[in-house]
């Protein structure tokens, strides 16, 4: 016979830090004659799939996987024979130099995992297929047939009751029962190996105000209109916040490529975790949420859902932000597992309450990618996302663009606006700020002192440095500074564009002040000016 040479195809590094892929498609089979450069089946990462060719000439003797398992990088994927020979003839290069007549046991090593699964779906144990004699080298599942039919063995399947539906048993005793990880669960699995190579996580629990939440969401179903509303959860009025929100912070749109590249969205495309109807963990994607009004967002996001709960996984590598949620409960918080390339996992939970006490609180456990992001800016997200749900509830947020004032301001129009901002920061009632108070001892810290400089700068469309509180630490000198700064005009503020304020507080009309003093004599004006 002919000598032969054969070749293991492995399967590929495609990329850092990556461990496994998904197989597919295989574009050849058993027996197929295969020329070099010739695509023999395609392969799946998080992030991209990717065509394989040969790298010989010759013919393809076995597939040790099948389509859609989860591979180790560097497994042997295939095992081909560089002259175009039978498969019952061929043999592997240590068998060469003897030749028997007789088949040989095959060892453990020998079984392929794909061999090794369809034994298992018969019925057999690890130890049976270990002594089942290989007519080739390797056995195949031709092999494990003739040893089922020669030892009168009953093919069952065994029950599945207490295990993922996709499970296949290698072992069962009156004691247990050992089931095999589902192919999605195997997939998940390697994801998180291979984040936990790459990704540098940090983790921070924030809070939810659930009554402003239920306030807001009654506000956002509303505006949908009579015929439009339909069943609407805390869940879906979290999420659609949370994505507009998300969406205001491009580092929240990005992707780290090569461990120093940002690859920053146009929009963001918000994951959410889902659990099948056959038990696995798969990922639900509303595209492009900070688009969307609510309406449009509680339509797809139940298309999305209903898609995902029949088993289709829709992750993708422009998923930037995953959000999961368990429903309500005795579970405060968690520190939830990310997976690259996205850059934020954020899990919600609102605990029932205990007793009679209603509950609201909710919490935000957020786990980010250091990498990318930093602690200021999660809490700016925090702080963002939270005012966003005040201002929806009392029915004053524009969801689709920052504040913004575009009148021409006076000097005091301005102060009153900073103090009114400082008494929401502050939670402060009405006019029981004190101007000439340091504000850092009045309870800004560096967060809200963040938010205050973004109103600011938001309101006189001016540039601030971030230190800014450090030299005009009070609000009479924070706003003389600003006003200065945006040439604002001078003038006082009783919330009327056309008055202004006396001495005494009261409200003068400056255009019938203009006419009285117009009808004045001089004798008249000049016993006026003394009196003054």
């Amino acid at each position: 016979m002919e000598k032969q040479d054969f070749f293991e195809l492995v399967v590929p590094r495609i990329g850092e830090g990556l461990f496994s892929v998904r197989i597919l498609e295989l574009r050849k089979r058993a027996g197929d004659s295969v020329k070099e450069d010739e695509i023999l089946y395609a392969l799946e990462t998080d992030k991209t799939a990717v065509d394989i060719e040969s790298p010989i000439n010759g013919t393809l003797l076995e597939w040790l996987f099948d389509e859609d398992d989860v591979v180790e990088v560097g497994s042997v994927i295939a095992r081909l024979a560089r002259a175009a020979v039978s498969i019952e003839h061929a043999v592997a290069p240590q068998a060469q130099a003897v030749k028997t007549s007789s088949p040989k046991p095959a060892v453990a090593a020998h079984l392929s995992p794909r061999v090794r699964n369809y034994g298992i779906e018969k019925g057999l144990t690890i130890a049976q297929l270990q002594s089942i004699p290989a007519k080739g080298e390797f056995v195949s599942t031709a092999d494990v047939d003739a040893f089922i039919s020669q030892h009168n063995i009953s093919v069952t399947t065994p029950a599945k009751a207490h295990v993922n539906s996709n499970a296949g048993f290698n072992e069962s005793t009156d004691q247990y029962e050992i089931g095999m990880l589902s192919k999605q669960q195997l997939w998940l699995s390697s994801q998180f190996r291979r984040s936990q190579a790459e990704v540098i996580p940090a983790s921070i629990v924030g809070q939810i105000d659930m009554q402003r939440l239920r306030a807001a969401g009654k506000i956002l179903i509303d505006a949908m209109g009579e015929k439009d509303k339909r069943y609407v959860s805390e869940f879906q009025i979290l999420a659609y916040i949370l994505g507009q929100s998300l969406a205001a912070f491009p580092l929240f749109r990005a992707a780290l490529e090569h461990n120093k590249q940002l690859k920053i969205y146009k929009h963001l495309n918000l994951g959410l975790a889902v659990q099948a109807d056959n038990g696995d963990l798969v990922t639900a994607v509303v595209p492009a949420v900070d688009t969307l009004d609510f309406a449009g967002f509680d339509r797809i996001l139940k298309e999305k859902i209903s898609s995902a709960i029949d088993g289709r996984d829709q992750a993708t590598a422009d998923m930037s932000v995953v959000l999961s949620y368990m429903g309500s409960g005795n579970l405060l918080f968690g520190a939830p597992l990310l997976v690259s390339p996205a850059v934020a996992t954020i899990f919600f939970s609102c605990p029932d309450p205990i007793g009679t006490a209603a509950p609201a609180v909710g919490y935000l456990s957020i786990t980010f990618d250091h990498r990318v992001l930093n602690g200021m800016e999660i809490a700016r997200f925090f702080d963002h996302f939270s005012q966003k749900i005040i201002e929806l509830s009392d029915g004053a947020a524009n969801l689709s663009s920052p504040m913004e004032i575009t009148r021409h301001l006076s000097s005091g129009e301005f102060n009153a606006l900073v103090v009114q901002k400082v008494e929401s920061l502050l939670n402060l009632p009405p006019q029981s700020v004190d101007e000439q108070e340091s504000l850092g001892v009045m309870g800004i810290d560096s967060i809200k002192a963040l938010r205050l400089k973004e109103f600011i700068e938001q309101t006189l469309h001016i540039k601030l440095a971030s230190t800014v509180l450090w030299n005009y630490p009070t609000i009479a000198a924070l706003t003389a500074y600003c006003a200065e700064k945006a040439s604002l005009p001078d003038g006082a503020w009783n919330g009327d564009r056309g008055a202004a304020k006396n001495g005494s507080g009261e409200s003068v009309d400056i255009e019938s002040l203009i006419s009285e003093l117009g009808g004045l004599n001089d004798d008249e004006i000049a016993l006026l000016l003394r009196g003054s």
